[in-house]
């Protein structure tokens, strides 16, 4: 989302705009953002410019016709023809790789245009979500030495817990990078530790912990997410 923008417009706000303009908004949390977008302008813009940038980017990528069986599958899945008999097992699966590929892309191209909204310069990033919605989004620099935690819709908790993020490094050792904001973003330097937590084998993980639990202390609460990076 460009920064000149006449209103500031919250991630969470934003993040939705940016789902709408994408389609994978839908049901009724589709037909809610509507309604606000009618009566909000600023989320309108919001809509517009994701729509200029996302156009763009679709403008890019050439057109490609669907495979001839396409309209077939879908006739068969509506009941209005009988369907036809599997073909084996690497059929299928060759489908449901297609249909991966396609929610990756969108996914990526969320997350490239989402992180411009950070005072970092990222090379890798990290999403922490719950049933489809992201609640952060975790991006770093190596040549900075830095992490970046963004609010985007994070779960209510109970006041004596908060969610915090770790990072595993590849000799098994399990190193607190900070509490996850509920709103904004924070940054934290890891310029001494940036070789193991910033490399393709190091592992995050949130955890729900107590908020009174000492800092240095490994990680005892629920584990709520759990990857590596996405080196951009």
């Amino acid at each position: 989302m460009s920064q000149n923008q006449s209103e500031y417009v919250p991630p969470a706000e934003d993040l939705l705009a940016a789902e709408y303009v994408l389609g994978t908004l839908v049901g009724e949390e589709r037909e809610a953002f509507k309604q606000r977008m009618h009566r909000d302008t600023v989320i309108r813009e919001g809509v517009q410019q994701w729509e200029s940038q996302l156009g763009q980017l679709a403008e890019a990528v050439p057109e490609v016709s669907p495979p001839a069986q396409a309209w077939g599958a879908i006739e068969e899945r509506l009941g209005w023809r009988e369907a036809v008999p599997a073909v084996g097992f690497w059929a299928s699966l060759r489908l449901w790789q297609g249909v991966s590929a396609v929610s990756t892309a969108a996914v990526a191209v969320l997350m490239l245009l989402l992180v411009n909204t950070s005072p970092l310069k990222p090379e890798m990033l990290y999403l922490v979500q719950d049933q489809g919605k992201t609640e952060w989004i975790v991006n770093a620099s190596y040549q900075q030495g830095r992490v970046a935690m963004q609010a985007v819709n994070p779960p209510s908790l109970p006041q004596e817990e908060v969610c915090k993020l770790w990072i595993k490094s590849e000799d098994g050792t399990v190193h607190p990078i900070g509490i996850l904001p509920h709103e904004g973003e924070v940054t934290f330097s890891i310029e001494a530790l940036r070789n193991q937590l910033l490399s393709v084998d190091a592992e995050l993980m949130v955890t729900v912990e107590r908020r009174d639990r000492a800092e240095n202390l490994p990680p005892v609460g629920n584990m709520v997410s759990q990857g590596k990076w996405i080196h951009l």
